[in-house]
């Protein structure tokens, strides 16, 4: 019997990606944080702490904030910077649940007013369009950068980990066990 960790599922993920099976390797991502944040933040172990582990954690390492600039200081740019703000952690675990449980990516719940897709294809985008409290949002999220990115976090974390015996032993608890049959 074997034991399948979180260095094998990274590596499931580049190979999904690698073989154009983004849905699955997306499926495998959205996973990620539910088993890196019990181990970052062993204060909220237990099953009633699932949404604050993953929005926490969603919003230390994987969202990255930019400061707004005066320059472009228009409804529409503080429209589109509500926009981005409501991308954080919240977002991501209602996405993770609607994935996950529902074969679905309708964020509605956290966003009712945004258009919200998935793209195979690499770079995001955010488009806010119209005028006097009459916008259209649009959000695009590409499927390949958030694997490679959430697995490039996770590859910085058990780097970081890998000296601490307490981290270790927590990884080692975690895992898919899995035996190989040999049919004839």
């Amino acid at each position: 019997m074997k034991k399948l960790n979180v260095e094998d599922i990274v590596e499931d993920i580049y190979k999904s990606l690698d073989a154009g099976a983004y849905l699955s390797a997306f499926a495998l991502a959205l996973t990620i944080p539910d088993t890196l944040a019990q181990i970052t933040y062993p204060e909220l172990k237990g099953g009633g702490h699932v949404r604050e582990r993953y929005v926490r954690w969603i919003n230390e390492y994987y969202i990255c904030r930019s400061e707004p600039s005066e320059e472009h200081d228009s409804e529409c740019t503080r429209v589109m910077n509500g926009v981005i703000d409501n991308l954080n952690g919240d977002f991501f675990f209602e996405l993770r649940n609607s994935f996950l449980h529902s074969d679905s990516n309708d964020v509605t719940k956290h966003m009712a007013d945004l258009d919200f897709e998935l793209s195979f294809n690499e770079g995001c985008s955010t488009s806010v369009f119209g005028y006097a409290n009459c916008y259209w949002k649009h959000h695009v999220l590409s499927v390949p950068d958030f694997c490679k990115t959430v697995c490039a976090i996770a590859e910085h974390l058990l780097d970081m980990w890998k000296d601490d015996i307490e981290k270790q032993n927590e990884l080692k608890k975690f895992g898919i066990k899995l035996v190989c049959f040999n049919v004839t």
